[in-house]
């Protein structure tokens, strides 16, 4: 199921994170731009939780035991 709250607030940290910045600097590009900078960070993050363990083991070079 999508993950609607992640995705309404990471763009809302995007838009109250813009309240730092100078009046001239608030875009909405800028804030697209962080937006989807926040999105991306944690679809990898949660890529890695998922098939880390998979990614690890394919690593390994250890024999397991007989």
């Amino acid at each position: 199921m999508f993950n609607y709250s992640e995705f309404l607030g990471n763009g809302a940290a995007a838009g109250l994170g813009n309240l730092y910045h100078a009046q001239d600097e608030r875009t909405l590009s800028g804030t697209a731009g962080t937006w989807a900078t926040q999105i991306s960070v944690d679809a990898f993050g949660n890529f890695l939780k998922e098939f880390w363990p998979d990614v690890r083991r394919k690593l390994s070079r250890r024999k397991l035991p007989s």
